[in-house]
Formats: C-alpha cells, sequence, structure tokens
C-alpha cells in the first residue's frame, strides 16, 4: 500500500527536478503573449480576505452552533410569509400532477412517488432561495396539510388478530406446568439411585 503512494511521489518529484535542471526555451506561444502588470489598489490578499468573512455568514452550520435543531428557532433572514405564501406555486404543480392520476391510486405509492418527491423538491429549492432551513415549521404544516387533503384514506389495514381460546390459553399453560414437578421429581430420584 505504501509503495502505491510512493510511486506517484517519486515520479513527480523526479519530474519536477528535471524541469528545474533544465534551461527553459520559450516556445512559440508563450513569446506571442502579453503580460499586464497589476496596478489596482486592492491586493489579491484582500479579495481573498473579504470572499472568506462573506462565506462566514453563509448558511454554513459549525458543530459549535447547533441552534439550527430548535425547531421554534426564529430565523433572522428566513422570509416566513413569503414561504408560506410561495408554498401554493409548488402546491399547485402537485395538485395538477394528482388530478391526472385517480383517486383510487393515490394510496399507492408506486403512482405518487414522482409527483410527491416533484412537491418536496419543490419545497427544498423554495427553503434555499428564501434562506431557511429545510425542514421547517412551516413546510412541516404545509405537508401535514397535504397529507389530510390527499392521503387521509391511506391508512393501512392492519389485521386484527384474535385471543386464542381460553381453554387453549390454559392447556398450554397448565402442560408445562405441570411437567416441572415430575421432571424435579425425576432428577431427584436418579441422583438417588447413582449414590
Amino acid at each position: 500500500m505504501i509503495l502505491y503512494l510512493l510511486v506517484p511521489l517519486l515520479l513527480v518529484g523526479s519530474e519536477e527536478s528535471q524541469a528545474a535542471n533544465g534551461t527553459q526555451e520559450w516556445t512559440e506561444a508563450e513569446r506571442r503573449q502579453t503580460f499586464s502588470s497589476y496596478n489596482s489598489t486592492i491586493t489579491p490578499g484582500d479579495v481573498m480576505s473579504r470572499e472568506l468573512s462573506k462565506n462566514e455568514t453563509s448558511l454554513i452550520i459549525t458543530e459549535d452552533n447547533e441552534n439550527f435543531q430548535d425547531p421554534n428557532m426564529n430565523m433572522g433572514w428566513c422570509n416566513r410569509t413569503a414561504l408560506v405564501e410561495w408554498s401554493n406555486s409548488c402546491w399547485l404543480q402537485f395538485h395538477d400532477e394528482m388530478r391526472n392520476i385517480s383517486q383510487e391510486s393515490w394510496c399507492q405509492l408506486d403512482s405518487i412517488t414522482r409527483p410527491y418527491s416533484k412537491l418536496t423538491s419543490c419545497i427544498e429549492m423554495l427553503c434555499g432561495s428564501l434562506k431557511c432551513y429545510y425542514p421547517n415549521s412551516d413546510t412541516q404544516d404545509f405537508f401535514l396539510q397535504i397529507h389530510s387533503i390527499y392521503f387521509h384514506n391511506c391508512t393501512r389495514e392492519e389485521l386484527l388478530l384474535e385471543d386464542a381460546p381460553h381453554w387453549l390459553v390454559m392447556v398450554l399453560t397448565l402442560i408445562p406446568v405441570g411437567l416441572i414437578p415430575v421432571l424435579v421429581y425425576v432428577v431427584v430420584w436418579k441422583s438417588k439411585v447413582q449414590e
């Protein structure tokens, strides 16, 4: 394993040392290039530090900042009213697709997977454009409303298991309980016989 790591390193090192030892000739393309000097008052380091400071205020969450786990935390830059209003556009697209599916098929996962996935993606992109976390309480309420409209009859019918008859429970309980004293007697009797 170490050999696989060392061989490319040695090859790159030998190529660099060969380039440093030889005299470098300019190719035709390099001779035709023009170079401009950097005359700006802003140094490239300033640009870099400014970009880094912009990134510090983005939606990146560090380990130290765990406030995102608080569902009631109010995001200062999240426009919640716009999120609620614009989520209706996602709902209209979903509604149009659900109208093309028969109501009997609404509870079949195969037929609703694609429209539901598009709805979820639409809401996620909307949250991202409005600088809101996803999921949040507003999107949760939105999806609960969608489920109450379209999927309220989709409860799974579970088989109701009936209790066994009383006599069967008594027989299956008394047989092992009755066998225990018999087995204890047999073990004690065998131990006395061996002595």
